[in-house]
C-alpha cells in the first residue's frame, strides 16, 4: 500500500508542470466502503491525502484510505496570449446625421462691464464623408443683463482639418435668426444670430464624440424703450461676446 501511495507522489512531482494542461482523475477508496472520484492534489505518507472536486480541496486522513487508482485524465486546452488588446475606436467622420448637445456659456462687455450668461444648444449635422459637416443648430440663448433670451434657429457648418482619425480640430460658423421669446412681439424684436470659431473634436472609446469651442457671437435685436423729449421708441442693439461650448455627439 505504501509503494503504491510513494509511485503516486514521484508520478505528480513528474508531471507537475502539465497539471495546467492536463487533468488527472483518481478514485479513492475508504476503508467505511466509500469511493470518491476527484482530483489527486498532494499525498503526505502517514498523515494525509489531499483531493480536489468541484474546485473544492478536502483533506482526508491517510489511515481513512484503503487504495487510490487511477481513474481517467481530462485534457483542456490553454492559452496563453500576452498582447494586449485595444478597444479599436470608429473614424471621427462617419457619413450620415448626428445628433449634437451643446451646452456652454458666454462672455462678453455690458453697460456696467463684464457680463456672462449661460447657452444650451442642439445641432443635427451631417457628415459629407470627407471633412465637412453641415446642418441644423437650434436652442436657447438667455442673457441676463438685457433680459432677453433668444430662440435659435441657425444653420451650421464646419470644416474639419484631417480625416480618417480620431480627432481633429475644425472651424465652425452658425448663421441664423433669434427669435425674441422675452419680447410680447415674437419674432419682430428678434434678428440676426451668428457665430465662428475653432474647435477640436475626439471619438472616446464608448463611440461618442466629445469636442470643445472656442467662439465670437453676435446677436442682434431690437428693444422698445421710453427715450426723454421722444416717448416710446424701437432701438436696435447688438450683443457681441465670446463664447465657449461642449459638445457629445451621438
Amino acid at each position: 500500500m505504501k509503494k503504491l501511495l510513494a509511485f503516486i507522489v514521484i508520478y505528480l512531482s513528474f508531471f507537475c508542470q502539465l497539471k495546467a494542461q492536463n487533468t488527472d482523475l483518481y478514485k479513492v477508496y475508504l476503508k467505511s466502503g466509500l469511493v470518491i472520484k476527484a482530483e489527486l492534489v498532494k499525498v503526505i505518507p502517514d498523515s494525509l491525502v489531499q483531493i480536489k472536486q468541484y474546485g473544492m480541496i478536502t483533506n482526508v486522513k491517510f489511515k481513512d484510505v484503503d487504495s487510490v487508482v487511477f481513474d481517467e485524465s481530462r485534457v483542456t486546452t490553454v492559452v496563453f496570449n500576452n498582447s494586449i488588446q485595444k478597444a479599436e475606436r470608429k473614424q471621427l467622420l462617419d457619413s450620415g446625421w448626428s445628433f449634437g448637445l451643446q451646452p456652454g456659456f458666454t462672455a462678453g462687455f455690458g453697460g456696467w462691464g463684464i457680463t456672462s450668461s449661460f447657452t444650451f444648444r442642439t445641432s443635427l449635422l451631417k457628415n459629407n464623408g470627407k471633412k465637412s459637416m453641415y446642418g441644423f443648430n437650434l436652442g436657447i440663448d438667455p442673457y441676463y443683463l438685457y433680459e432677453q433670451a433668444f430662440g435659435i434657429v441657425s444653420m451650421e457648418g464646419r470644416q474639419y482639418f484631417k480625416k480618417n482619425t480620431t480627432k481633429s480640430p475644425f472651424a465652425y460658423l452658425t448663421a441664423g435668426y433669434g427669435f425674441n421669446i422675452t419680447s410680447p412681439a415674437l419674432g419682430k424684436d428678434g434678428g440676426a444670430n451668428t457665430s465662428l470659431g475653432f474647435g477640436n473634436s475626439f471619438r472616446t472609446r464608448s463611440g461618442v464624440i466629445f469636442s470643445f469651442m472656442l467662439g465670437y457671437r453676435f446677436q442682434r435685436f431690437r428693444e422698445l424703450r421710453n427715450i426723454w423729449g421722444a416717448g416710446q421708441v424701437y432701438t436696435y442693439n447688438n450683443i457681441n461676446r465670446f463664447e465657449v461650448k461642449f459638445e457629445w455627439r451621438y
